[in-house]
């Protein structure tokens, strides 16, 4: 399996650490929308007021939908709460008379990053929603004495291909910027 990973992150790392200077500094980037939206693999809590038989919890499919008793596969992936709720009261125009719908994100998917570089033990680690660069550096064991506490990154594929560069004592600092940023799945946190 370590064999697996590590070529996996070697696309990461050959990315990462190549001869382009390309990054931005995460104090450069807008302010992030820290609300949580649906993705696939989440588990959603529906409720339809007065509509126990269309109310339940609903696990988000591969392809970004649930399927809603009645009304069918609804696209949720990348959505807040209240708008999957104005999709559905959507969908239960005709079925149900003034449809009232709450949503909530239930359980959420936990998502792979992998750690690379000078860390004291590089790999892929499972995180939840809260983790933090600093966390995930922490998860790998902190860097090791060769780390340039000025070069840590994070590269990211999808949506668009990005590296965003991190100073060590913003993060341990508290630098409020550096501490919001939201890891992804997939993501790679390098440490050069």
């Amino acid at each position: 399996m370590r064999g697996v990973i590590s070529a996996g992150v070697l696309a990461f790392g050959t990315l990462a650490c190549g001869t382009s200077h390309s990054y931005t500094w995460v104090t450069e980037l807008p302010q992030a929308d820290s609300t949580p939206r649906v993705r696939a693999g989440d588990t959603i809590s529906v409720v339809v007021q007065g509509q126990e038989q269309l109310s339940g919890e609903f696990e988000v499919r591969v392809d970004g939908t649930y399927l809603q008793p009645v009304v069918g596969p609804i696209q949720v992936e990348g959505l807040l709460p209240e708008e999957v709720e104005a999709r559905l009261v959507d969908g239960l125009q005709g079925v149900v008379v003034d449809p009232e719908v709450a949503v909530n994100i239930g359980k959420t998917r936990e998502v792979t990053v992998y750690v690379l570089g000078e860390v004291a033990e590089p790999g892929a680690v499972e995180i939840s929603g809260r983790d933090t660069v600093l966390s995930v550096l922490a998860r790998a064991g902190g860097l090791t004495e060769f780390a340039k506490r000025n070069a840590i990154y994070v590269v990211r594929e999808q949506p668009e291909r990005m590296r965003v560069r991190f100073r060590y004592d913003d993060l341990t600092g508290g630098d409020p910027q550096s501490l919001a940023f939201k890891l992804r799945d997939g993501d790679a946190v390098v440490v050069e």
